[in-house]
């Protein structure tokens, strides 16, 4: 019995150690991350239409802060996706710059970044990520 007691709690220690050794200790706060694949992503080779704007976060599946702002963008997404704003419809997408090089919004910047774009024109947003600074930058740039 006794012996069976300490194999599980050296179990339970080893998994732990290649939790803590993996940087990944989620498990033990409860907390769930947002799973990059439920962002509505920009589709490839997407252009505004005359009527349209997009709101686009660009971000690397790597980088601690842009996983730091996953879960501010998802409400923002879902707050705002398709929203009539000025007789414009606003998309809110979010790109991964890791599987889009090329893309000139994201430049060769790391961290998260969010730039609203029109048919001619690109604002970047250069604030705190929070659903207030966000709603203000959409506000002053439509």
């Amino acid at each position: 019995m006794k012996l069976t007691i300490i194999t599980c709690f050296i179990i339970i220690l080893v998994l732990i150690l290649i939790k803590y050794n993996s940087n990944n200790l989620s498990f033990m706060t409860g907390k769930v991350e947002v799973e990059v694949e439920n962002f509505f992503q920009a589709p490839p080779n997407f252009i505004c239409k005359k009527d349209d704007l997009a709101c686009i976060l660009s971000y690397q599946t790597y980088n601690k802060d842009c996983k730091n702002s996953f879960g501010v963008w998802k409400k923002f997404q879902d707050l705002n996706h398709n929203r009539k704003i000025n007789g414009k419809t606003l998309k809110v997408l979010a790109v991964d710059s890791t599987k889009n090089p090329n893309l000139s919004m994201a430049g060769n910047f790391d961290g998260p970044r969010v730039s609203l774009v029109s048919r001619y024109q690109i604002s970047n947003y250069d604030g705190r990520l929070n659903l207030k600074n966000l709603e203000q930058f959409l506000n002053k740039n439509i």
